[in-house]
């Protein structure tokens, strides 16, 4: 479905001629190709205006997941029965970054580790092949997110023709469905290991047991869907037309809040593919690509204010003095009014509701509200086991 803010066609039209006229300018090119939405929409342009001055490149990984395979495949083999191929030269280089120990130990920095090995390769093998010019999806949608990815793929002189015009996800899915790529409608993805909160380690074990679970429950028909492997605990979250799924499966219905009882088909199901703890309950996604930001019971002074050891109504200072384990990316101080969002209330003091409802949160692994993931992606915070060593650990 294409949303009312895309631009008017006219004033899309002059985008596109902007994007074109940039790419020409380019010389030739090679394009990080993925599958998803935003390579694609590059490779069609390319393949409109300058085919044979284009190479795709695409990197074959363990944290690439099946929906995005399945369309790279489908995109440039024909497989495909339904719409136009882009018949575009194809390199398709295989990369497992978990062999990377600053990518396994899966710290704050993973990202920026993973994609700068990812686009070394590829800028490596476009060079050699004449392709001076590597170029990326990065659109305009995705400014102001926190992307370390984005961070490394500058550092390599990589560039992002969709950001510098200003392209948006919603106006590529335009162009794309008027040009008869069925791609245009493929559900937002999102690298695997973003399934596993950072600080704990990522292993291939872990990333194929969510890989998996993620492949039965599109067999059930659920578009998109994430499937979050949590100190050995699997969440799944989808997006409220797939939560619907979930509740109409089971016979059950979603609540207040866009949470339902997981069936136990799917919950019997999911023990069957290795799954060992499962969160009794499916969770709504982000309304936007964001990855939400899940917490996990810890330790640390943190914890103790939010089960009640310090007295309610008293009102952290700017200067109060943390242990150890409690410093980090966040200070308690800023941390608390932005919970207070979370749990819906304009409030900066501890109370005891308020501590009440935010604990519940994290005892159910509860997804923050989307202000407070929007606040932590704008000022590039995020939570790190690096940081804080336990008490809470967070993933963005």
């Amino acid at each position: 479905m294409i949303l009312d803010t895309t631009a008017p066609a006219e004033e899309l039209q002059d985008k596109l001629s902007a994007l074109e006229q940039l790419l020409l300018a380019y010389g030739r090119v090679a394009i990080g190709f993925s599958g998803g939405v935003d390579s694609s929409f590059l490779a069609a342009v390319c393949a409109r205006i300058m085919p044979t001055n284009t190479l795709l490149i695409h990197l074959t990984t363990p944290l690439i997941g099946t929906p995005e395979q399945t369309s790279f495949e489908q995109s440039v083999d024909g497989q495909a029965n339904e719409g136009p191929h882009f018949k575009l030269p194809v390199l398709n280089l295989s990369v497992d970054q978990l062999q990377l120990p600053q990518v396994a130990c899966n710290d704050a920095n993973r990202c920026y580790h993973c994609k700068h090995a990812g686009f070394t390769a590829i800028v490596n093998h476009a060079k050699s092949l004449g392709f001076p010019t590597v170029i990326d999806g990065s659109n305009a949608s995705d400014r102001g997110d926190y992307r370390p990815g984005m961070r490394a793929a500058e550092k390599l002189g990589v560039r992002s023709p969709l950001m510098e015009v200003g392209f948006t996800k919603d106006e590529e899915r335009e162009l794309l469905r008027a040009w008869g790529y069925p791609v245009w409608n493929l559900p937002a993805g999102a690298c695997l290991a973003t399934r596993v909160p950072t600080g704990e380690e990522l292993t291939r074990e872990k990333v194929d047991l969510i890989r998996t679970c993620e492949d039965y429950l599109h067999d059930l028909d659920l578009a998109q869907v994430r499937a979050r492997l949590v100190g050995g605990c699997m969440h799944i979250e989808a997006a409220p037309a797939d939560v619907a799924k979930i509740a109409a499966l089971g016979g059950t219905a979603v609540d207040a809040e866009g949470k339902t009882p997981l069936p136990a088909a799917i919950e019997s199901a999911l023990r069957g593919l290795g799954c060992d703890h499962i969160s009794p309950r499916g969770y709504p996604l982000h309304p936007r690509q964001h990855e939400p930001v899940t917490c996990q019971k810890g330790t640390g002074l943190f914890w103790q204010v939010l089960s009640g050891e310090i007295s309610r109504g008293s009102r952290p200072s700017s200067t109060h003095q943390t242990s150890r384990d409690d410093r980090g990316a966040i200070r308690l101080h800023l941390l608390l009014p932005i919970a207070a969002v979370a749990a819906r209330r304009r409030t900066h003091y501890f109370d005891e509701s308020f501590i009440r409802h935010f604990w519940q949160m994290v005892a159910d692994g509860r997804n923050f509200d989307p202000r407070c993931n929007r606040y932590f992606s704008r000022r590039h915070i995020h939570f790190g086991a690096e940081s804080l060593q336990d008490p809470i650990r967070c993933r963005s």
